[in-house]
């Protein structure tokens, strides 16, 4: 039933399934690719956690981002995912690792670098999350209005 309901307020992100799957009962297209993924599909568990992330339902979507990762663990987009994931339901210490990979993939992402940081300032490490925050600004000034340590 929250699947049910959960497709409902969502129904236009799940249209990245694509053009077939457009009109589709978004219920049924989200139990079609669950049903997959838990049979070890990677792609339906990427279309799944795709799908609980766009409709922010973070949680829910770190296990199918996991199913990813395990079967593809060179596969850049998952990684930012739960990486996110994590950061979004509070768990810090799983994010950092996550972001820091993102970081070697992808070392100009402003706002890697500033999630990175925020998750290293949440478990108290001041001195990697201001060293994080300013390499973020440094890289996209517009962070500097979301900065979480003001040294000011």
């Amino acid at each position: 039933m929250e699947d049910l309901l959960f497709t409902v307020l969502v129904g236009a992100t799940v249209g990245l399934i694509g053009g077939a799957f457009m009109f589709l009962p978004n219920y049924i297209k989200l139990k079609f690719h669950k049903r997959r993924a838990r049979n070890g599909n990677f792609n339906s568990a990427h279309i799944v956690g795709n799908i609980y992330y766009n409709g922010k339902r973070f949680d829910k979507a770190i296990p199918y981002y996991k199913i990813v990762l395990n079967a593809y663990p060179n596969r850049f987009e998952p990684f930012e995912h739960l990486a996110i994931c994590y950061m979004k339901t509070q768990n810090y210490i799983e994010a950092i690792p996550l972001f820091q990979r993102v970081g070697i993939e992808e070392p100009m992402n402003a706002n890697n670098k500033f999630f990175l940081g925020y998750c290293y300032f949440k478990i108290g490490d001041t001195f990697n999350a201001l060293k994080y925050q300013d390499a973020a600004i440094k890289l996209d000034i517009k962070l500097r209005k979301n900065k979480y340590i003001t040294t000011e």
